[in-house]
């Protein structure tokens, strides 16, 4: 054990000692090539030379390599003779003077050259940011306009009202101009000139009388109403020869379904506005003639209709409440005009009715029995007529169709007087129309008498009337 021991600090102690000192001079080297610039003897560049060229000189001189970009050295040169020092750093330092180039050490052997970063102020680059405020109203009520739309002249910088037609923004500055938009409303711009706080009236967008038409409780532009409005004139029902006005708003409505409830004269017509709302309710749209509500206009003289409105949407009959389910059907008659002379007016005309080309090729009496005969034979029994009772058929040949139908005839007369004073105006019409059916023992009659007045007693108060009166007769076949 002894000798073991003085083996351990004659032999191996020493040898631990020298491999521990060996390996601190080792790190010690290591430590001093990376803090240690690289030094050689100096050299000369010389004058007029491209820099590139002369880092390339330096690279074989000192034993290094530059990093750097090949754009970086572009229209570099060196300006006068240099006597670079043996320390690399020194030298580098010498040569990149007035270069606007730097270095940066990587590693023992390598070094990095760029550019010059000029430090730049953050507050140079963020512009200055201000904030506006303020609240959007209507110029004649006052009230807030929730929904506007801000936008800084010039940019796509923006924003729009809230609820209580408040707004905030920032801008770049406090001298651009502020433009306001919403629908309705003129376009204006406002100049901010240096104010934080800018509350801004819009003033309401003229809109031209023709351009506007009232439905319901509000108004809607005409651009907008073929969907809620549509209007027939009184020259669509001269047009039409019928003696039931529904007939004459055929076709000339989107959205409105007219059919014939029979072809007797004078016969009802059933009319949709929306389809069918209801199964076992009534599905058919109310009348308003001349602001009277009435459930149908059969016994109007078609010709004292000045026009007729057929409102559709739901904004356009909210006046109507339920009974506007179906739609409202509007009915303006003719009225008399002020300081008007008495103007007299007769219209007649007369239309014929024909069948058409489907007349069915019926069967004769011969062809007839022949063909019962051969039926009852094919079925194997006898006929329940014998020849005697065929004889006294044989030969006979009505032709029912001719029997029963004639071409029908439609004839219409009509007068009416309408004028007025400064303050009254009167029309007066009377009309008779006949219809004689295709179906023998079919035909209708009826006279009609209107009388429409108005009289202004005040300037505030008009009073006036609006009378009609009918008689109509009506012929057809029971059965």
């Amino acid at each position: 054990m002894k000798y073991v021991k003085r083996c351990f600090f004659k032999v191996i102690l020493p040898v631990l000692c020298l491999f521990l000192m060996s390996s601190f001079s080792q790190a010690q080297t290591l430590g001093s090539l990376h803090l240690t610039p690289v030094h050689t003897n100096g050299f000369t560049i010389e004058g007029g030379m491209n820099l590139g060229q002369a880092l390339k000189e330096m690279e074989r001189q000192y034993n290094v390599v530059f990093l750097y970009r090949t754009d970086t050295m572009s229209g570099k040169k060196i300006g006068s003779t240099k006597i670079l020092s043996s320390n690399v750093e020194k030298a580098l330092n010498k040569l990149l003077e007035g270069q606007g180039l730097q270095y940066k050490y990587l590693n023992p052997k390598t070094y990095g050259i760029y550019e010059v970063q000029e430090e730049v102020n953050r507050e140079d680059i963020l512009p200055v940011q201000e904030q506006v405020a303020g609240t959007v109203t209507d110029v004649e009520s006052g009230e807030t306009l929730p929904g506007v739309n801000i936008l800084v002249k010039g940019t796509s910088r923006g924003a729009s009202t809230d609820s209580n037609g408040d707004y905030q923004l920032t801008v770049p500055s406090l001298q651009d101009t502020l433009v306001f938009t919403y629908i309705g409303y003129q376009r204006q711009e406002v100049p901010i000139g240096g104010r934080t706080e800018l509350d801004v009236a819009l003033q309401p967008q003229a809109i031209a009388g023709e351009e506007l038409v009232v439905v319901g409780y509000g108004t809607m532009r005409k651009t907008d109403l073929a969907g809620a409005v549509s209007t027939v004139n009184e020259e669509e029902f001269e047009r039409v020869p019928t003696t039931n006005p529904l007939m004459s708003l055929q076709g000339r409505s989107a959205g409105l379904r007219i059919v014939s409830n029979s072809g007797l004269p004078g016969a009802s017509a059933s009319i949709r506005v929306r389809g069918e709302q209801s199964i076992r309710g009534s599905n058919s749209p109310i009348f308003v003639v001349d602001g009277n509500i009435t459930n149908n206009i059969d016994h109007i003289n078609h010709q004292d209709i000045e026009s007729v409105s057929v409102l559709k949407d739901a904004s356009a009959v909210a006046i109507y409440g339920s009974r506007g389910a179906n739609g409202v059907i509007l009915v303006n008659t003719k009225r008399g005009s002020n300081d008007a002379q008495p103007a007299i007016t007769f219209h007649t005309y007369g239309a014929v009715q024909e069948e058409s080309n489907l007349k069915l090729d019926l069967l004769n009496a011969d062809e007839f029995l022949e063909i019962y005969t051969e039926a009852y034979t094919n079925m194997g029994v006898s006929t329940p007529w014998d020849q005697e009772d065929l004889a006294q058929y044989q030969g006979v040949n009505s032709d029912w169709y001719g029997e029963m139908l004639s071409p029908g005839y439609l004839s219409n007369s009509n007068l009416s007087v309408s004028g007025g004073s400064d303050k009254s105006t009167y029309f007066v019409s009377t009309n008779y129309t006949n219809h004689q059916g295709m179906v023998m023992g079919t035909d209708y009659d009826e006279i009609n008498l209107r009388l429409n007045t108005d009289h202004q007693i005040r300037d505030w108060l008009t009073f006036g009337n609006s009378l009609n009166l009918f008689s109509s007769k009506r012929n057809r076949l029971n059965g």
